[in-house]
């Protein structure tokens, strides 16, 4: 005699019920209370009209396996020179929503399993290409793995910032600040560069502004009104410094600018959360 199948119900189900259901599901097996109890929390979200562990629903779709991920190679053009880039086609998808729509979406790339990046620059590609294998950000120097420049981990970031890919943002982001707290050297020569390659609210134009703050005593700022620098940043630091100088008046009110210090501890805040990867300085 073959055992009655478990009935389908909504979430309104009770707590009881749910644990009858899944202990069924389960062949009997015995589970603990505090378990359903977390389950029951966790499926708490979802509509009334939606049975439990629905595979129709986006939130409980499965992670790519390590096979899905390798299984297929695709390749990319990069430049007017047109460099081409055999990557897998599992890796790009899953960190990028550009290229999981490029690729498996309507458009003729996903036929040709091809894709052109004709404004990006190859050197920057294949340090993206590096960290997509290897989660390393390196430029390949004569054969050997070099530190990349801070123009190139602008050009990088402003890659991962165009194609959505929060996981080397975050990460150029963070060697970015080391570099520059290492060096202590304001690096007004790739302010243009950020400014025009990044959006208005970006998190690297605030460290920017942040950074030249606290670097720069009072008397210095003029130097930065003089340089060739975006328009943008000029009124962003001007805006930053006034508030600066009006705090050190009112010694009783503290600073609320950072030191280099207090950056290079506060990466977070100048971090991407939007991704699905956890962010790695909480």
């Amino acid at each position: 005699m073959h055992p009655t199948r478990p009935p389908k119900f909504s979430i309104e189900a009770s707590h009881g019920e749910l644990k009858s259901y899944l202990r069924a599901r389960l062949g009997g097996l015995k589970s603990k209370c505090e378990d359903m109890t977390t389950i029951f929390k966790r499926t708490a979200h979802l509509p009334a009209t939606k049975s439990f562990l629905d595979p129709t629903d986006a939130k409980l779709k499965r992670p790519l396996c390590t096979t899905e991920l390798f299984r297929e190679v695709v390749r990319v053009i990069v430049g007017p020179d047109r460099v081409e880039f055999d990557v897998h086609k599992g890796l790009l998808c899953d960190c990028s929503p550009f290229f999981e729509r490029a690729f498996n979406g309507n458009f003729i790339e996903a036929e040709n399993t091809c894709v052109e990046l004709g404004e990006q620059e190859p050197e920057v590609f294949a340090i993206f290409q590096n960290w997509l294998y290897t989660r390393r950000i390196v430029t390949d120097q004569e054969g050997q793995d070099s530190e990349c420049t801070i123009m190139q981990l602008v050009k990088l970031y402003a890659l991962a910032d165009q194609y959505r890919i929060t996981a080397l943002v975050n990460a150029t982001m963070d060697i970015f600040i080391e570099q520059l707290y290492e060096q202590k050297i304001f690096p007004n020569y790739a302010v243009e560069e950020v400014y025009q390659n990044t959006r208005s609210d970006d998190h690297l134009r605030r460290l920017l502004v942040d950074i030249a703050c606290c670097m720069a005593p009072i008397h210095q700022l003029e130097f930065y009104s003089r340089s060739v620098l975006p328009q943008d940043f000029l009124i962003e630091l001007n805006i930053a410094t006034t508030t600066r100088f009006r705090h050190e008046l009112l010694k009783h009110v503290p600073k609320i600018e950072p030191s280099l210090r207090t950056i290079r501890q506060q990466k977070c805040k100048y971090h991407d959360h939007s991704g699905k990867e956890k962010c790695s300085a909480k």
